[in-house]
């Protein structure tokens, strides 16, 4: 028994095929731009003393009466989270130049972290310095341009980076000279703390959430209760004063939020 085959109904079913072929390819790029749709966190982070805000070479009262002002203040952040989620391995920042006057240090300094899983995360946390894996590197292991492939942030004698630099000259003897300069930098694995921000984030497909941290450098340096003693160690460059970079180092937990 012979069939015969109908050719227009046969070319029907090929350009069925094909559309159905096509739409199937729609909709698989559908889901996955779908899926990889991110959203990014803007952070702005703001130095203040004693709640008031922070502004360089502008004199403030340290905690014991004597006239401080500051010069510098850079810091790396690392293993930063949205409750889990991994969102910036490392980073440095220098935060002295957006402090230099009144507006600049109301507006802040401005960090944005791009291409972050959208939801609602309860918590911000990160660390200040570099972990204990980081730390055991050094810069030459870095291509240029890695956050880590900086000399000048790197103790060598110490085998370890500088996780914050603090500097700032001080009037040691109230007679109007702010005549003594302090240099104040963290390191070694002992001086790496964790912080842990309740923070309320949404992150939006294809949106741009704003969120906060504030450095208290007042609350830093010890408060009134706990004041760190600057004329012992004014300038932290050695092993020995590890005990005082310990100190600070604790004193982050307080200055943060």
């Amino acid at each position: 028994m012979k069939y015969v085959i109908n050719t227009k109904e046969g070319n029907n079913m090929k350009i069925y095929r094909l559309a159905f072929y096509i739409l199937g390819i729609f909709i698989m790029f559908g889901c996955s731009d779908k899926e990889d749709s991110t959203g990014d966190l803007s952070i702005t982070m703001n130095l203040v003393y004693n709640g008031e805000p922070l502004i360089m070479f502008q004199d403030y009262e340290y905690p014991d009466g004597r006239t401080i002002n500051f010069s510098r203040f850079s810091l790396y952040l690392s293993d930063m989270k949205l409750d889990e989620q991994l969102i910036s391995y490392v980073e440095y920042h220098n935060i002295t130049s957006s402090h230099a006057d009144i507006a600049g240090a109301e507006s802040g300094y401005q960090w944005k972290i791009n291409d972050i899983e959208p939801g609602d995360y309860n918590n911000l946390n990160f660390g200040v310095g570099v972990n204990e894996t980081q730390n055991a590197k050094d810069p030459g292991e870095f291509e240029s341009g890695h956050p880590l492939a900086k000399p000048a942030e790197h103790w060598f004698s110490w085998s370890s980076y500088i996780f914050l630099k603090l500097e700032a000259n001080m009037d040691s003897n109230n007679d109007g000279n702010n005549d003594f300069p302090i240099a104040l930098h963290l390191g070694s694995d002992d001086a790496y703390r964790l912080i842990n921000l309740n923070k309320a984030i949404k992150i939006t497909e294809d949106e741009i959430t704003k969120t906060n941290i504030t450095f208290d450098i007042y609350e830093f340096l010890g408060g009134t209760n706990n004041t760190y003693d600057v004329d012992s160690n004014p300038q932290i460059h050695s092993l020995e004063q590890k005990d005082a970079v310990v100190e600070l180092a604790n004193n982050i937990l307080n200055s943060i939020n």
